[in-house]
């Protein structure tokens, strides 16, 4: 092994002579210039590569000069190091050191050229924006006395191990609570006993780790989480809504019975608890809160392109970047297609009704779930301090979610039917039509009567072909008149009639109907003469 093996040298430039050596880079350039003060030096950090080689992201690499700068040891935490043991590179880096983190931030901002802000003056934790390659640099100070207690500190063992900044290689990992092996053998396991009353959200970042590593609690773990879930009363919403985004995302259907079995469910989100014994009859063939679990399984597969492969995946194509779409309050259009399949059927809770058939069976109706359910999402969706547009859009979504089932009962849809969907819904109408198709095979548990199928999917293709085609905005024609030539040429005031107006000139272009400004005009004067002669 090198004798400067986990330290920083100082050598002479285009040389192998080392002059100085210390725990950080101006540390050793401090040395090296009162040994050979007149020589040019460079300053790097000597890895320990013996153990296996670690899944690192390369920006670490490009962060050796800026690193050379820091005059404190700087070690990576958290969820890159925790992926590097598993193989699996993470852009996601975290960064502790002994003090002054946003003095660091700012330190490595300024040699990078880089915007750098306080995140947390408080706890001295500063961010580095890398526009260049879209992520931040987290820099923190240690949360107790060391390395070591900073590592206690954390929420679960696999979370609190480190690593030397520029480190690449296992035998560096410095790992006081044994987080290697847990992860190695597919156990969650607390990092203190007090690490759930400190910090409630950490049972459901328990039930994340969970989810997404395959791991199962160790008894005093289990333990543990259940007896602290009365604290997550305590938590604000905006953490609670930010795990919950998170389960969503690595796998809703399981996340949402996980949270379910370990009684969380009725905390976090009480209504959806509500349709927990709520009957329904055929087609569908589970009771409400395990349809919508199925629904949230069928709409993964579809996202992730793993069935219905040759009908879905061209559509998806085209979808991704409106999935991709940020959305006010640092969300993604994926977030938002996901929690409107969460609540879809929220409203069932409310509404139901029954009535007894002639041979003695029983039919539940839901009338009216779907606006029901619109404003319970608004109400809850509110509460948990989603941006206004993430409210509207995914209320929206659960208000339209029966549409296309009925469109697909009808002998034909008209153009005028198909631009009244998209008129009302906008692009909310893509996220119905997908979730729809979710809902369909989660009632059926499977594609279900072919005729009815092969319907259903022609209704979903000829929407969003009329989407694509016709309704997009960046396709979409300019009007044929504004109100202004209205106005001037009917000789009529502005005002509410104006806009009823133009949305049947609107829909008559549309329909094929007219197609000049002349037309427009014709229109809206047999419009108004109807009107006229009806009162």
């Amino acid at each position: 092994m090198n004798a400067y093996t986990g330290r920083w040298v100082a050598q002479i430039k285009n040389s192998d002579t080392i002059v100085g050596h210390g725990t950080t880079g101006p540390e050793a350039l401090r040395q090296g210039r009162n040994n050979r003060p007149k020589a040019k030096l460079d300053v790097s950090y000597v890895p320990d590569q013996s153990g296996e080689p670690l899944a690192l992201s390369p920006i670490l690499q490009d962060l050796k000069k800026a690193l050379s700068r820091v005059d404190q040891p700087v070690y990576l935490v958290g969820g890159a190091v925790r992926d590097a043991m598993l193989g699996r590179i993470s852009h996601d880096l975290d960064f502790v050191v002994p003090q002054d983190g946003v003095k660091v931030a700012f330190q490595i901002g300024d040699f990078l050229r880089a915007p750098a802000f306080p995140l947390d003056e408080e706890r001295g934790v500063g961010r580095v924006v890398l526009k260049k390659w879209g992520i931040y640099l987290d820099i923190a100070c240690f949360r107790s006395n060391g390395l070591e207690g900073d590592l206690i500190d954390r929420d679960f063992t696999l979370n609190a191990i480190a690593l030397p900044a520029l480190a690449t290689h296992t035998a560096e990992l410095i790992d006081p609570l044994g987080g290697g092996d847990d992860l190695a053998n597919n156990r969650l396991r607390m990092a203190h006993p007090d690490a759930f009353i400190s910090d409630p959200v950490r049972i459901l970042r328990g039930v994340r780790m969970m989810l997404k590593y395959d791991l199962m609690p160790e008894p005093g773990t289990a333990e543990a989480m259940q007896s602290a879930i009365l604290q997550l009363k305590t938590v604000s919403p905006e953490r609670v809504r930010d795990e919950l985004l998170n389960i969503l995302n690595i796998d809703g259907a399981d996340g949402i019975q996980t949270l379910h079995d370990y009684g969380l469910l009725e905390y976090i989100l009480p209504k959806i608890v509500d349709l927990v014994g709520i009957q329904q009859t055929e087609p569908h063939f589970e009771p409400v809160f395990s349809h919508t679990i199925s629904v949230l399984r069928w709409l993964q597969k579809l996202l992730n392109r793993e069935i219905l492969h040759e009908w879905i995946s061209p559509i998806l194509e085209k979808l991704t970047p409106y999935f991709d779409r940020p959305v006010t309050g640092n969300r993604h259009g994926w977030d938002l297609i996901l929690l409107a399949a969460l609540y879809h059927d929220v409203g069932k809770a409310s509404t139901q009704s029954s009535e007894t058939n002639a041979d003695g069976s029983v039919r539940y109706r839901f009338f009216e779930h779907d606006k029901v359910g619109a404003k319970i999402t608004n109400e809850q969706l509110r509460y948990f301090k989603f941006s206004v547009e993430a409210i509207q859009h995914t209320s929206a979504v659960v208000d339209g979610h029966m549409r296309p089932l009925l469109l697909s009962a009808e002998p034909k849809i008209t153009v005028r039917a198909k631009h009244r969907f998209w008129k009302k819904y906008g692009a909310a109408g893509i996220d119905i039509c997908l979730l729809s198709v979710a809902d369909h095979l989660a009632t059926y548990n499977g594609q279900g009567p072919e005729d009815k199928w092969q319907k259903f999917q022609a209704t979903i293709d000829d929407m969003l072909n009329h989407w694509f085609t016709i309704e997009d905005p960046a396709v979409k024609k300019e009007p044929l008149v504004d109100g202004r030539f209205l106005i001037d040429g009917l000789q009529i005031k502005g005002g509410p009639e104006i806009g009823r107006l133009l949305a049947l000139i609107e829909e008559a272009a549309v329909a094929g109907e007219i197609s000049t400004a002349a037309e427009a005009l014709e229109l809206a004067k047999q419009s108004l003469s109807d009107q006229a002669s009806s009162t």
